[in-house]
């Protein structure tokens, strides 16, 4: 390892590592396991890549502090031995996958660094769980905490459990279904305070003004919007469509989205989530981040009522920036064991911003790169993989 730069990396100041600072753990060794074509950055993460070892679980399992996962996967009654995944594999829905992922992380240095995961939002979007599973962690989408690191010498393996619900995946090796984000110092030091938040501008907008200490809820949004092709659209709900593997590495607009979704027309202020039904909707309130503040969304409770709500992945800096009105989060929801309906405005998820650990650069590039994404779009709903409606 490069010790001066392992120095730099205990001076960084705390906050979320920008995509400059993930490239010093790579230059440091501290992130390991990828070749030089396949590593991806974000602004504030990092994309993880499956590996070829995949097991069929009999049922998820988490790890624990004490042992590495691969001493939970030799024991035969969690899982059934599948083989690799090198040229492709089908995930089946309603069935349960571990597969092994490239990277690795290095922690035989005392780094004062944390680590969490989540889905990124084209699987998430597909109805499909992800969650990271990582040695020496009790926890699911998080890295083990220092104390563990400076017990446990080498390398921390990491994997990720899937579970498709809607509809069957095709994945193969390289497959970026997760992503990873770094803190400098522990997270709760790089939360923005109620006083801080407001040196930064209106990070929200479009809702009321209902800032907690270092939160802003998100509400659902039913008004019905024109999406082109003469559809106007509240929401989607998921099609059980089982006859077609979507391949998560397809390229952008090759599905007709028609085979997949049916548009939900709300005109009563409120939409009927069905039992076990899939439905994706957008906030109210529209973000508007600057360079220096990254987000993390999550349920106000893992099940709100007879629902499921999730956001999949996180909001870099400059999400909605150069758009003068902000842009929505997409959120995908579930109904579990009845009918229940999902009111125009109701409360369904909070956000929490968090500062950078360093600043973000040369913002004229990243207006031309924010033009040029599809997670900039949120008006469309669904996964970039799609077409647009009725093309």
């Amino acid at each position: 390892m490069n010790k001066g730069l392992i120095r730099e990396i205990n001076e960084f100041r705390p906050g979320v590592l920008s995509s400059e600072q993930i490239q010093d753990l790579i230059k440091a060794e501290i992130i390991t396991g990828y070749t030089e074509n396949s590593v991806s950055i974000g602004l504030s993460s990092l994309d993880l890549h499956l590996g070829d070892k995949i097991w069929e679980m009999r049922g998820g399992i988490k790890g624990n502090k004490e042992s590495r996962y691969n001493e939970i996967l030799k024991s035969s009654k969690y899982h059934k031995e599948i083989g690799d995944i090198s040229n492709g594999f089908e995930l089946k829905y309603g069935k349960t996958y571990v597969i092994e992922l490239q990277e690795k992380v290095r922690f035989s240095e005392k780094l004062n660094l944390y680590g969490n995961a989540t889905g990124k939002s084209t699987i998430g979007r597909l109805d499909t769980l992800t969650r990271l599973i990582a040695d020496y962690s009790d926890h699911y989408d998080e890295l083990p905490y220092p104390n563990i690191y400076r017990e446990k010498d080498g390398e921390i393996n990491l994997y990720i459990e899937i579970t498709p619900i809607t509809f069957n995946i095709k994945v193969k090796k390289g497959s970026k279904l997760n992503q990873l984000r770094f803190y400098s110092g522990s997270p709760s030091l790089s939360l923005l305070t109620k006083e801080h938040y407001n040196h930064f501008g209106e990070l929200l907008k479009g809702g009321p003004n209902n800032t907690e200490i270092s939160y802003n809820y998100l509400s659902v949004e039913l008004t019905p919007i024109d999406i082109k092709g003469g559809q106007i659209v509240s929401a989607f709900k998921a099609l059980n469509n089982i006859n077609c593997a979507i391949d998560i590495d397809a390229p952008e607009h090759t599905y007709s989205p028609e085979e997949f979704w049916e548009p939900m027309l709300c005109k009563e202020q409120a939409l009927l989530i069905k039992k076990e039904a899939f439905y994706i909707i957008r906030s109210k309130e529209k973000l508007h981040l600057p360079e220096d503040v990254a987000v993390y969304g999550q349920a106000m409770t893992e099940n709100l009522g007879e629902l499921r709500i999730h956001y999949a992945g996180f909001a870099h800096p400059c999400f909605g920036y150069f758009h003068e009105g902000g842009i929505p989060l997409i959120f995908e929801i579930r109904g579990h064991n009845v009918d229940t309906f999902l009111r125009d405005g109701e409360r369904i998820a909070r956000i929490k911003y968090y500062r950078m650990s360093k600043q973000l650069k040369n913002l004229e590039n990243l207006k031309k790169e924010a033009k040029k994404e599809d997670y900039q779009k949120q008006d469309q709903f669904l996964s970039k993989i799609f077409k647009k409606w009725g093309e």
